[in-house]
């Protein structure tokens, strides 16, 4: 190369077969757009959960483009000091929802779904804190778009 985008003659270049037609067109990279998780705590502050006592989760999402993000999917994985007690989402229509193993984690996924520019939604989740496991508490949500984790949180 030459550095203008052409190799050097001696290697059987010339104008009229150049790859690059120096046509000054420019391109425009973009960057993906994404939609964004959070999770929350639904309970006071600081208050140190017993055995047997429920724990709420809110984890709002959101579009924050102004164009459409299809095929997103947002998946809570409970730690193994949790059980599931219910689940449910707000905001969008999810084509596929449930609750399942993975193993011995639980997973709670709602999938299917198109965010319109700026649309917002959020899940709430609630688990009962379990016996065993009590140093298993990192609860972590994703959301994904075309089956691909594009954020993250956890708990």
């Amino acid at each position: 190369m030459t550095g203008n985008g052409k190799l050097a003659q001696a290697q059987g270049c010339s104008d009229a077969t150049d790859e690059d037609d120096h046509d000054g067109v420019k391109i425009l990279l973009t960057t993906p757009k994404n939609p964004n998780i959070k999770k929350e705590l639904t309970g006071p502050a600081g208050h140190k959960y017993a055995v047997g006592e429920l724990v709420g989760f809110k984890m709002p999402f959101k579009n924050p483009h102004n164009v459409q993000i299809n095929n997103v999917s947002v998946r809570d994985y409970l730690p193994q000091n949790l059980e599931y007690v219910s689940s449910e989402i707000h905001g969008v229509t999810p084509y596929v929802s449930g609750h399942f193993m993975s193993g011995a984690v639980q997973v709670v996924e709602y999938s299917g779904f198109n965010l319109a520019p700026l649309q917002e939604g959020y899940l709430l989740l609630t688990g009962r804190v379990k016996a065993d496991y009590l140093d298993q508490r990192i609860n972590v949500v994703q959301i994904l778009v075309n089956k691909i984790v594009v954020d993250h949180d956890t708990k």
